[in-house]
């Protein structure tokens, strides 16, 4: 609005000025001529010098709010650059805060915690053993057990320390491979003479629902019988 309402000046000031320069040039012309007087002369003069200077100051006046707004638009830009950095470390403390909040990925029991009040924690330390709320049985049958077993068949469960209690349950899954071979050194008997071992195929047991398991630890003895009807 400031470099608008200078433009308008400087433009009214520099048509003031041309027509009063204008008229001094024909002044002169007629006083040769003796058309006008001497007076008249400079009185034209007098009026192109002023409309001069009011013209210089309209110019001035212009080129000043150029500058401010090139000015303003700076110390904007630098604003923004502030701005932008300040809400770039307001992201990272939010961030840093967030991460004082170690969450775990599901439900469960905190076990084996190492960490030490004081401690700095980092990616590599392990602070602690999440055991998961969700509790399933992993049965290890004999391979000659295995040839009927399917997924979703009745079993019933029974937990060495709660004898008592018979859990209701149902076969999940049965493990692709046996658990030999998930050991560090598993067997080979591609060559040679070697004495034949039942091998044991893990099969996971999920509970029934509407169960009290709230006794049930992670690593307890049990037995399961699977109905194969």
């Amino acid at each position: 609005l400031e470099i608008s309402k200078a433009s308008l000046k400087q433009d009214s000031a520099r048509v003031s000025f041309e027509v009063a320069d204008n008229d001094l040039k024909r002044a002169k012309v007629l006083i040769k001529d003796k058309a006008i007087s001497q007076q008249d002369l400079e009185k034209k003069r007098d009026l192109q010098n002023s409309l001069k200077n009011e013209y210089g100051s309209a110019d001035s006046n212009y080129k000043s709010a150029l500058l401010d707004k090139e000015i303003t638009l700076s110390e904007l830009n630098e604003a923004n650059a502030l701005l932008s950095n300040a809400q770039a470390n307001l992201e990272l403390a939010k961030l840093d805060l967030e991460n004082t909040n170690i969450k775990a990925s599901e439900d469960g029991v905190i076990s084996r915690r190492s960490l030490q009040i004081g401690q700095l924690a980092s990616p590599q330390l392990a602070l602690a053993y999440l055991v998961q709320s969700d509790v399933w049985v992993l049965a290890n049958f004999k391979e000659t057990q295995i040839g009927k077993m399917r997924a979703g068949q009745n079993a019933e469960v029974s937990v060495d320390s709660i004898s008592a209690i018979k859990f209701r349950a149902k076969i999940d899954s049965l493990s692709p491979v046996t658990g030999s071979e998930f050991s560090i050194l598993p067997p080979e008997n591609a060559t040679g003479n070697f004495t034949k071992i039942v091998q044991r195929v893990p099969v996971k047991i999920i509970f029934d629902a509407n169960q009290d398991l709230s006794l049930l630890k992670s690593g307890l003895s049990c037995e399961v019988k699977v109905d194969l009807e």
